[in-house]
């Protein structure tokens, strides 16, 4: 074996060719184009005066318009009729001012439903300061959207039953902090909504009754469980009135505690008529009482009547 052979190879060290500048462009385009197919968002680019020049695959798969039909401003005609105008006149406000452009509007899916859709846009700018275009994108919100207006309509639901309830209604969160009373307990209090929120609404109890009340409320938030308390409660008039209060813990589906609900009535004829059934009693107690001495009297005299005549039968 010969001494060359008896060397082990040589290992040269590997070196990286960058890309030539055209290269690494088209690798970044297609970086960017492939980002574009997945994502859940329509990303687009116009030029410096805000059309679109090139081809756009997220509007055009979205929309369903062709490159001749959205191309310069075509796409507007996707919009919903009743947004173009103001989405136009948004587009062109930040154009000329350079500023993030920023909306919610409607967009004609290909179908044929409008979907709502959250819109940014900003400029790319060059080194001296001038705009090379504009990247945009398009956010589907519709269930975002649907589900607000579920929520709201639901809280509009429950306000419409609980304002025409025939009682005082109450709701707090989790920190004791009251955050709801009806239009049953305002007029009744004849005090805002404002003045009532947090625990501004203990200012109209008693002050004979307002610790009780209190420790009451704060105990069954500790334990999480109903409650009932009787208070006085000033009327707007400036009547203090008997209230019977119920709360009950409210929880979510998941279980989590999310607060009380709480429904007051005015007892104030109850505890009245109570108030009247128990002096009448009392003032029965003691007539019964009078009657039995009376009586016991009477029985005494009797029994001395009849002595008498006894004695007076047996010297005649």
């Amino acid at each position: 074996m010969s001494s060359a052979d008896s060397n082990p190879p040589v290992e040269l060290p590997r070196v990286d060719v960058p890309f030539s500048p055209e290269e690494a462009l088209r690798r970044s385009e297609e970086r960017y184009r492939s980002l574009i197919r997945a994502s859940a968002q329509i990303i687009w680019n116009t030029t410096a005066e805000g059309e679109l020049t090139t081809e756009q695959p997220g509007w055009r798969a979205f929309t369903g318009q062709s490159f001749e039909e959205y191309k310069g401003w075509g796409w507007l005609n996707a919009v919903h009729p009743d947004d173009q105008a103001v989405t136009a006149e948004a587009w062109t406000k930040a154009l000329a001012n350079c500023t993030l452009y920023e909306m919610e509007h409607r967009l004609r899916r290909h179908d044929g439903e409008y979907r709502y859709m959250q819109v940014r846009a900003v400029s790319i700018v060059e080194a001296d300061g001038s705009v090379r275009e504009w990247t945009g994108s398009h956010t589907d919100i519709t269930d975002r959207k649907q589900a607000e207006a579920a929520i709201r309509e639901s809280e509009e639901r429950f306000r419409t039953l609980a304002d025409n309830a025939p009682m005082l209604l109450w709701m707090s969160d989790t920190d004791a902090q009251y955050e709801f009373f009806n239009q049953g307990w305002l007029s009744f209090t004849g005090r805002t909504l404002e003045q009532e929120l947090g625990n501004g609404w203990a200012d109209g109890v008693h002050p004979n009754d307002l610790q009780r009340c209190l420790d009451l409320h704060l105990g069954a938030f500790q334990t999480q469980q109903p409650f009932e308390v009787e208070y006085r409660l000033r009327r707007a008039d400036g009547e203090y009135r008997w209230i019977l209060d119920r709360g009950a813990p409210r929880v979510l589906p998941n279980g989590t505690f999310a607060g009380f609900i709480g429904s007051c009535i005015d007892i104030t004829a109850r505890k009245r008529a109570e108030d009247s059934l128990h002096h009448r009693a009392e003032e029965l107690s003691r007539t019964s009482m009078r009657l039995a001495l009376t009586a016991a009297r009477l029985e005494k005299r009797n029994q001395e009547l009849d002595q008498f005549a006894y004695v007076v039968s047996h010297d005649l």
